[in-house]
């Protein structure tokens, strides 16, 4: 885990011809693509267009040696492009481009080489698939890994059929549409690393929920936060810790609160008596801006004190919101 941690600061044995015409950030990426590859994982290259990712990749080729072949698929307008790169900067590594009619992407399957760098495209993997299936590669690497968003298409399933040691997708949309593309080209890179699509797609949602509850926090909106926490109940529960270091906030929160808020008492109140039946500990968190109506004019200290009247009248209400709302009300 710390040389995980700490991969830049190792020195790889990247070619010393190709670490010439990288860039710093380049070396940088392949010492992490180094480093996941000699610990025999795989990881996703995510990067803007142009920034030089296909030669982090052939230069992690051309710098590893490799018994079995390696495998490199890309959409089909992209092949010819990727052949032409390895030709442009390590001319002398051994790589082949499958393309042409079936019977003659078979006759060049069949001749692939242990160490060679194969290249195909996503379309042909899916065509020519049991052939792929009977081999083993070392690096499998997919370009425009958004090709693999869905993870029910023939792309999705196919490159996940194939054996590697270690699989790198190169991208840079990784997310397109939703998160539901991440778990797609994470299940490809790492199988069962975000568990199944339907416990990551729960958990999404409660980041999500996570995500709107801090953004109300920080825009100063009490009582949007509140009703977010009582329409988020299964977050509430399963998340207690988070929810509570939230609730601090709120503290910091109470003038704009009570400048903005001059009907707003009632709502909250509400909020305070569902969460009670929720998370009676948060819902003594949100009731101290009711507690803090000493400071202000007469009128605004009624609607408090009665509001705090109300929640204490709630059956089943918890014994130390019971105590909070008393002590409140006495001093």
């Amino acid at each position: 885990l710390k040389d995980l941690r700490n991969y830049k600061s190792i020195n790889y044995p990247i070619d010393k011809e190709l670490a010439l015409k990288l860039r710093d950030y380049q070396k940088e990426g392949d010492r992490w693509l180094f480093n996941l590859a000699y610990y025999r994982l795989s990881g996703i290259l995510a990067d803007d267009m142009g920034l030089g990712k296909s030669l982090e990749v052939i230069t992690l080729l051309k710098s590893c040696k490799t018994k079995n072949p390696n495998l490199i698929v890309a959409p089909a307008s992209l092949t010819f492009n990727w052949y032409n790169e390895f030709k442009k900067w390590t001319p002398t590594l051994d790589v082949m481009l499958i393309t042409g009619n079936s019977a003659t992407r078979e006759s060049l399957i069949k001749q692939i080489k242990p160490g060679q760098t194969v290249i195909t495209s996503y379309d042909y993997l899916k065509r020519d698939i049991e052939i792929y299936k009977t081999m083993a590669f070392h690096f499998m690497i997919i370009d425009e890994a958004q090709a693999i968003k869905n993870y029910q298409t023939k792309n999705s399933e196919a490159v996940k059929e194939i054996r590697s040691v270690s699989r790198f997708a190169i991208t840079g949309t990784p997310i397109e549409n939703s998160l539901a593309d991440l778990w797609s080209i994470f299940d490809f890179c790492l199988p069962g690393y975000l568990k199944s699509y339907e416990t990551f797609k729960n958990d999404a949602l409660v980041i999500n929920k996570w995500l709107a509850l801090q953004a109300s926090v920080e825009e100063d909106d009490t009582i949007d936060a509140v009703k977010k926490l009582t329409q988020t109940s299964d977050f509430v529960i399963t998340n207690p810790n988070k929810v509570r270091s939230l609730i601090g906030v709120f503290a910091k929160n109470l003038k704009a609160f009570h400048q903005k808020n001059g009907d707003g008492y009632q709502l909250l109140a509400d909020y305070v008596i569902q969460l009670n039946n929720i998370n009676p500990q948060i819902a003594e968190g949100i009731v101290h801006p009711l507690c803090d109506w000493k400071r202000f004019d007469e009128n605004r200290q009624n609607l408090m004190k009665g509001e705090l009247k109300r929640i204490a009248q709630t059956p089943n209400l918890s014994v130390n919101l019971t105590e909070t709302i008393t002590k409140a009300l006495e001093n």
